[in-house]
């Protein structure tokens, strides 16, 4: 869903593509995600994304899985549904036609179910830098 809010800047409510950012830490196939962002022109060839998303299991026996389907947090009884959350900004920088740069920060308020969880932790961090070149 994309709405148009003037030339230079648009909101999107829910995120296409990857899942809890990309930074992809958890799979999509057992957790509703709810994802606004904005992303804002700021130049011709700098974008800004920003964005919070709000996790939580679709069913407390579920454990939360990997991207390729593998147990990250086992359930071990814990019965909240609410992951946490995650605020992110991106950065996407087009100094040329065949070359971009990118920044990815994204940190993690984990909710009742993580911090009860085997791996318990409150909180995390991911920053992504990466380059792309196309020929």
């Amino acid at each position: 869903m994309n709405a148009r809010a003037g030339p230079r800047h648009s909101t999107r409510c829910f995120r296409a593509g990857t899942y809890s950012g990309r930074a992809q830490l958890l799979g999509p196939s057992n957790s509703i995600r709810f994802e606004p962002s904005v992303t804002l022109a700021l130049a011709r060839q700098v974008i800004v994304s920003a964005g919070w998303g709000f996790y939580w299991r679709q069913s407390v026996y579920h454990a939360l899985d990997g991207i390729p389907g593998q147990v990250v947090v086992p359930s071990n009884g814990v019965s909240d549904r609410y992951e946490g959350s995650r605020p992110t900004v991106q950065i996407d920088w087009q100094p040329t036609r065949h070359l971009s740069a990118h920044v990815n920060y994204l940190y993690v308020f984990n909710g009742r179910f993580e911090e009860r969880s085997d791996h318990a932790t409150p909180t995390m961090s991911y920053v992504s830098p990466w380059l792309t070149y196309r020929f």
